[in-house]
């Protein structure tokens, strides 16, 4: 009986878990992947990714079901994507607010891809970010944005090392965000890769209001077409308010 109902309890907190991971997750970036850090790579079809994300910051709780995005290859080193979705926002006194979020259109270019004459990859992915959206903290609305990310890479067998820094600028404010992140993946049994990262941004005239982040993940190419990826993340150190707590889950299909 005792094995029993240890198995039960292990269960049920199993399955908690993975309905948070299934609703939930905080993303920074439109059309980023499951981290923070994005990627160099470049789309080889037409892909279709649904981001389910949670966010909760002490009270406060933001998710979205889901986030949408699709990506297509322009050229060997280019691609476009575009992305939205729906948002729930629930503040601490439990008022809980619902509405589209904010049309995001970005391109990413690679000029330089490991193996093709460089020992790393180097990729650029400007985006703008319009208010398309419901005006609710943390689903749409507020300023139209332009973000800029510069992303690194290298490839050492199993093992991917991803580094990133960018700019972040909102129209009609002279305020930028600056942020910065390091990736490393590690690819094992196949199909499935793990990772681990350390993301920071901090608003420019204030450096010293910094959110750390540190977040794992875990990828599984499902099948030739499919990949699933899920994560989870936990605030380090955030001098801008509370520590928040993320959960993502991510579906992407290959065309």
């Amino acid at each position: 009986m005792r094995a029993g109902n240890a198995c039960g309890h292990a269960w049920k907190a199993w399955s908690r878990w993975g309905l948070a991971v299934a609703m939930c997750g905080w993303s920074a970036g439109a059309v980023a992947g499951i981290y923070d850090t994005g990627s160099t790579g470049i789309a080889q079809s037409l892909e279709i990714k649904s981001k389910f994300t949670y966010a909760d910051s002490g009270g406060a709780r933001v998710r979205s079901q889901p986030k949408l995005s699709l990506s297509g290859r322009v050229a060997d080193h280019l691609e476009w994507s575009v992305d939205t979705g729906y948002g729930v926002a629930e503040d601490n006194g439990g008022t809980t607010r619902g509405g589209m979020r904010n049309l995001s259109l970005a391109a990413k270019w690679r000029p330089l891809d490991q193996g093709a004459g460089s020992a790393f990859a180097l990729a650029v992915e400007p985006e703008v970010s319009l208010p398309t959206g419901r005006d609710v903290s943390g689903i749409g609305g507020g300023p139209a944005t332009f973000e800029l990310p510069l992303r690194v890479s290298r490839k050492l067998g199993t093992w991917k090392f991803t580094g990133q820094v960018g700019v972040e600028h909102a129209f009609g404010h002279d305020a930028d965000t600056y942020d910065a992140g390091v990736l490393v993946e590690h690819a094992f049994a196949g199909h499935w890769s793990c990772g681990v990262e350390w993301f920071a941004d901090a608003p420019g005239r204030h450096p010293g209001r910094y959110h750390l982040r540190g977040n794992a993940g875990l990828k599984w190419d499902a099948k030739r077409h499919l990949e699933v990826a899920v994560l989870a993340g936990r605030s380090i150190e955030n001098r801008r308010g509370n520590p928040v707590t993320t959960f993502r889950m991510m579906l992407e299909y290959h065309l």
